[in-house]
Order: C-alpha cells, then sequence, then structure tokens
C-alpha cells in the first residue's frame, strides 16, 4: 500500500538529495568547548567534583552528530574556556 505525499513532504523529499550532496562536500571541524578546572580542582565550577561525561565523550558526541547529518567531518578539537561569555559561546 502506497501513501500520497503532501504538498509539503514531497518538497522536503525533494529537497533531501541535493542537500546530503551539500553535507557531503562541507569540510567541518567540530570544535567542543569545555571549561578549565580551577586552581582548586573543582570540576566544571558549579559546585561539583567533575563533569558528568568527560570532554572526550561530549567531543565524540558531537563528531558522531556532524556525521550522521553526513557532514565530512576533517578535525575535532576539544577547546578549554576560562569562563562561559554568553556573546561569543
Amino acid at each position: 500500500m502506497t501513501e500520497t505525499l503532501t504538498s509539503g513532504e514531497a518538497r522536503l523529499q525533494a529537497q533531501a538529495a541535493p542537500e546530503g550532496e551539500i553535507a557531503a562536500a562541507t569540510h567541518t571541524l567540530v570544535i567542543g568547548p569545555y571549561l578549565a578546572r580551577s586552581a582548586h580542582g573543582t570540576g566544571n565550577g558549579h559546585g561539583s567534583a567533575a563533569p558528568l561525561r568527560s570532554v572526550e565523550a561530549r567531543l565524540d558526541e558531537a563528531t558522531g552528530l556532524a556525521a550522521a547529518i553526513e557532514l565530512d567531518v576533517v578535525e575535532s578539537l576539544a577547546i578549554s574556556l576560562p569562563r562561559i561569555r554568553p556573546s561569543t559561546y
């Protein structure tokens, strides 16, 4: 049994192929920012001793998500930040 597509579904389906080709040709750098530990070793700055997941695990997830939407991930980096600045984070 074949279902009839709505006009919106048909439009999305028609756009999917070209977007996939564009994504595959898009070289991507995945950057995982994280807060540096303080001099007292208090972890993430919110009173806990350690983040819930390691920096590497979060970076692996971000890289996997980029690859899942078919971006060409050329490199992934974890960047240490002394504090979060909402204007540039």
